[in-house]
């Protein structure tokens, strides 16, 4: 059946547009279980996936593709149910993911915070999708309780939340010639307040006037972040690169050479971040962190603006975005359902840009 569903969407690419060879080559994780009953697709995710291993350094990130069940089922939804022969795409988890969620919330007592990081993202990623695109995307029977009592805690009356702020600024460099290009270093050109002046100035005048980078994503119970009252994974997950426009919000997910589905589901968690953060969050209990003086990569922003949309950009070397990522997808992806706070909204779309001799065309 997995074969017979992939075989269809392929047909639906090409339709699209997409090449026959890029069409082909599209393929679904092995890991990702893909059942079809009389009127859905369920896709079920592995333990690994959504955080659940007794090994912690065994858990897919959220972008890697067994984990990514965002783009999966855009796609899914995009260029096969909606041909007729289904009308909802479900998400549940395999039997082992199903004892191994048991096995752990019975070690941690149910506690969310400082265990579990991953998965309380891949909670929170079902809970937001699931209300975005409930006309088409449910959640199993099963999976339904957990997602709900992650909700009912985020709303927990006199419970709050707050965030992690930047607290240095990295030094950007400018590709030498003949170097080995890494997706750090299409950030640095990104982030030179040279290049922002120069080649990048048009760009930047559309998206704000100036790109900020690294904008930390971690969230803590309290109104302190402390390390043992985290919920999210922190360190290293942040924004690649962030700007604000009037009372807009940009975020920009950057990929060099890196094609990949999860760039949705990266996209998807820090547009939703932003927009429960920074545009609504008295409604959820969310509190953001007052800027300090001098705060490094421009976070003082926060202070000056009051934020009512998120703008999520898939910014990508050129040619270099997943060939299954279409225009029907990201139209998709903007028909999202936000009435539970309709003055506060996410658009998504994509950049290319062009990696030339020490610089960057976009």
């Amino acid at each position: 059946m997995k074969n017979t569903i992939l075989k269809k969407i392929r047909e639906s690419l090409i339709k699209s547009g997409i090449a026959e060879k890029s069409a082909n080559s599209v393929k679904f994780p092995e890991a990702i279980e893909i059942e079809k009953t009389k009127d859905r697709i369920v896709m079920k995710l592995s333990a690994k996936a959504i955080g659940m291993c007794e090994n912690a350094r065994s858990y897919s990130n959220m972008q890697s593709d067994d984990a990514a069940f965002e783009g999966w089922a855009l796609l899914l939804y995009a260029h096969y149910a909606k041909s007729g022969d289904c009308n909802t795409i479900e998400l549940d988890l395999t039997k082992d993911a199903y004892e191994q969620i048991e096995n752990v919330y019975k070690k941690t007592k149910g506690k969310y915070t400082n265990t579990r990081l991953h998965h309380n993202r891949f909670l929170y990623r079902a809970l937001r999708f699931s209300q975005q695109y409930k006309d088409w995307f449910v959640l199993s029977i099963g999976l339904q309780p957990y997602i709900k009592k992650f909700e009912i805690y985020l709303g927990k009356p006199g419970l709050v939340f707050t965030n992690n702020i930047p607290c240095d600024e990295k030094p950007s460099k400018i590709i030498s010639n003949g170097d080995k290009i890494h997706e750090n270093d299409v950030e640095d050109v990104f982030a030179d307040l040279d290049w922002q002046k120069n080649q990048g100035a048009t760009f930047c005048k559309k998206y704000g006037g100036k790109l900020y980078r690294q904008l930390p994503v971690c969230l803590f119970e309290g109104d302190k972040p402390i390390n043992a009252k985290a919920i999210f994974t922190g360190k290293k997950s942040a924004i690649d690169l962030w700007s604000c426009n009037n009372r807009e919000l940009n975020v920009f997910e950057l990929k060099y050479n890196n094609k990949m589905m999860g760039i949705i589901t990266e996209l998807f968690f820090y547009t939703n971040y932003m927009r429960d953060m920074f545009c609504r969050g008295k409604a959820i209990n969310f509190k953001c962190q007052l800027p300090k003086e001098n705060e490094p990569r421009g976070y003082g922003q926060f202070a000056k603006a009051s934020f009512t949309k998120v703008n999520g950009y898939m910014l990508y070397d050129k040619g270099k975005l997943h060939q299954a990522i279409t225009n029907e997808v990201i139209d998709l992806m903007n028909k999202a359902d936000f009435s539970d706070a309709s003055a506060f909204t996410i658009t998504y779309g994509k950049i290319e840009y062009k990696v030339l001799d020490r610089t960057i065309e976009v």
